[in-house]
């Protein structure tokens, strides 16, 4: 079963986006960890995030849905290298 799964995804026909490597949580007033990083604790998740990707032999991930729909400037404007960003409800930098 994981074989065939590997090979679907490795096909292109199936991608897997971020939702961060480790800041899917709740900080102080119910903000997201991802949005209180600073720049390099962003680089650390990706790149952790990058690294596990490569590992089990999957293409680097180029997506990501922002964990509790919260972003900010920082993270819009290239910090989390990735080229998409999606939310489920409608929200504000």
């Amino acid at each position: 079963m994981i074989w065939k799964a590997s090979f679907t995804l490795k096909s292109g026909f199936i991608e897997f986006g971020s939702h961060t490597f480790n800041a899917h949580y709740f900080v102080k007033d119910k903000k997201s960890a991802f949005v209180e990083m600073d720049e390099n604790e962003l680089s650390k998740d990706f790149k952790d995030m990058d690294s596990f990707f490569e590992k089990i032999g999957m293409p680097k991930v180029l997506s990501i849905a922002y964990p509790y729909g919260q972003f900010n400037a920082k993270i819009v404007n290239g910090s989390c290298q990735v080229f998409l960003g999606f939310l489920v409800k409608k929200a504000s930098p």
